[in-house]
């Protein structure tokens, strides 16, 4: 097998996609709303949109919901910037680009429960979602000194989605509190290159294929709102570490259709330890909402195969976002967050992102759509004296459907 595909594999384990769709390499929280608005739910879920973000919202519906929401990956890059091609492979052109590239994330139900003997709010959930979200095409083109042109294809697909069993209750009109079972689906990871090269004299065609079984332990989420006053909310939410590993790996490597090789993966553990956020919700006005909250990135103590990946720079990730309106709701947000990528000088990296949507309420339906941009540069490769730049970027759209209903369990 290629050394590139093994060193690729490794670090999407690391990375965990770097697309902020899986929140810049922390596991996927929140819906179409929380993404619209900077990726703030802390303080600001509802209902069955908690289930996937802060589960002290869980209890903070008012009737039955279900969910089902998607994304699209538009447009983008993750490579170095082409002048590396050309002055240190001596390529006369280079393109690189995300392909589209769509996603169900997930999909939900929750409703309330009434126990005889318990006075205080319930609320169950139970739904499917995407929590490590690997998945992805890059498109690669170009062409050397001897007009030989290469035309490469790349798919990821993978990581760990999740069936989520959750519960929410209000001891007081202040207070909701919640936490969720999450019990990881097993789901494969698999890696597809194509390369065609055309020579002035016919084709060759060359594909590699990676393959491996994933395997993780469950794990919990707990979260809770405090109601401050009328117009202040205070969220806090914690998720517990969780591990996963990867095993029964094989390789292909294939010219012209022909096997040339192929082989055994060495099995990975990966282990990330527990997240936590902490934010606030202030309605300025009946329909202008504003919210910030800071997130931990420990980056520092994420293992692999039972080693801390030292070089990495624990950090945080602040995020704001605003909704205005009543019926039709308008939203933006802001992020910055720190990346598990270091640069040349193993300084930690920060993404930055910028994120608007929509919202439309209709009788018992809710329709929210938003996007993200999201970017970065930094110093990825030294040839010489002169410094190249890794730039990345992603345009990624979202869409949600909630649809409210009378149901209940009673018991």
């Amino acid at each position: 097998m290629k050394m590139r595909t093994f060193i690729l594999i490794a670090m999407l384990l690391l990375l965990g996609q770097v697309c902020w769709g899986q929140e810049i390499g922390a596991p996927q929280t929140g819906g179409t709303r929380a993404f619209s608005m900077g990726g703030v739910y802390t303080a600001t879920n509802r209902g069955i949109d908690a289930l996937s973000g802060n589960p002290g919202g869980l209890a903070l519906l008012e009737n039955a919901q279900f969910l089902v929401g998607g994304r699209v990956l538009l447009m983008g890059k993750a490579d170095l910037e082409e002048d590396y091609y050309k002055d240190y492979y001596d390529l006369k052109d280079y393109s690189s680009k995300f392909g589209i590239n769509p996603k169900l994330l997930n999909v939900g139900i929750a409703f309330p429960i009434t126990l005889s003997g318990f006075s205080h709010k319930l609320v169950g959930a139970v739904g499917y979602r995407s929590f490590y979200d690997l998945s992805e095409n890059e498109i690669r083109e170009f062409e050397d000194q001897s007009d030989n042109k290469y035309e490469e294809t790349e798919n990821e697909r993978g990581l760990i989605n999740v069936l989520s069993f959750g519960v929410g209750t209000t001891i007081s009109e202040k207070y909701s509190f919640g936490l969720s079972f999450n019990l990881p689906l097993i789901k494969g990871y698999k890696y597809e290159s194509e390369q065609e090269i055309k020579y002035t004299g016919g084709t060759t065609k060359y594909e590699e294929e990676a393959e491996y079984d994933v395997s993780g332990g469950s794990f919990i989420q707990l979260g809770g709102i405090v109601q401050v006053t009328p117009e202040l909310s205070i969220g806090a939410s914690y998720t517990m570490s969780h591990k996963f590993e990867l095993e029964d790996g094989k390789y292909t490597d294939k010219e012209d259709g022909d096997v040339v090789d192929e082989g055994d993966l060495y099995d990975i553990k990966y282990e990330s330890p527990a997240m936590y956020s902490i934010g606030f919700s202030y309605r300025v006005a009946p329909d202008f909402l504003i919210s910030a909250e800071l997130q931990n990135r420990p980056w520092e103590d994420v293992e692999v195969n039972g080693k801390e990946l030292s070089n990495l720079e624990s950090g945080s990730s602040y995020r704001f976002g605003i909704e205005y309106g009543s019926d039709v709701l308008l939203r933006a947000g802001l992020i910055m967050e720190r990346a598990p990528i270091i640069d040349l000088d193993k300084d930690g990296v920060n993404f930055k992102g910028v994120t608007g949507g929509i919202g439309y309420k209709s009788n018992n339906i809710m329709l929210d759509v938003g996007g993200l941009y999201v970017f970065t540069s930094f110093d990825g490769a030294k040839v010489g004296t002169k410094t190249y730049d890794i730039n990345f970027n992603q345009l990624m759209v979202f869409a949600t459907l909630i649809y409210s209903f009378e149901f209940s369990i009673d018991k």
